[in-house]
């Protein structure tokens, strides 16, 4: 039987579409739609092109730091990404409630800085 990420998973899953944003090296910082989220990784859904075992930054909502994220798989218009250090989920803003987020058309992706 196949290894699929559904297989893989050791950790509960929390379904979400909160946003956060992604960066590549030190390329500008993208806004993507987190589909699903755990201590270990998240799904996004994104247009970027994300190369398995790249290494990303994440900054996920509520936190004033990047977390380095490596890319595990990817598939149309979604990506998984696998943290280096696990993230507190409950410390995550709109985790587990809804948050004044902005709207994000479906596979678009907005510029929210370059730093």
């Amino acid at each position: 039987m196949p290894d699929t990420p559904t297989e893989r998973r050791r950790r509960q899953r929390l379904s979400t579409m909160i946003l956060c944003e992604i960066r590549l090296g030190m390329g500008p910082a993208h806004l993507v739609r987190i589909r699903d989220l755990s201590e270990s990784g998240i799904k996004v859904a994104t247009p970027l092109f994300l190369a398995v075992d790249e290494r990303v930054w994440v900054r996920l909502p509520g936190a004033s730091d990047w977390a380095i994220a490596r890319v595990a798989w990817r598939a149309k218009g979604t990506a998984g990404l696998s943290f280096l250090r696990a993230v507190d989920v409950p410390e995550i803003a709109g985790a587990r409630r809804g948050a004044d987020l902005p709207s994000l058309r479906p596979n678009a992706a907005l510029r929210v800085g370059t730093g």
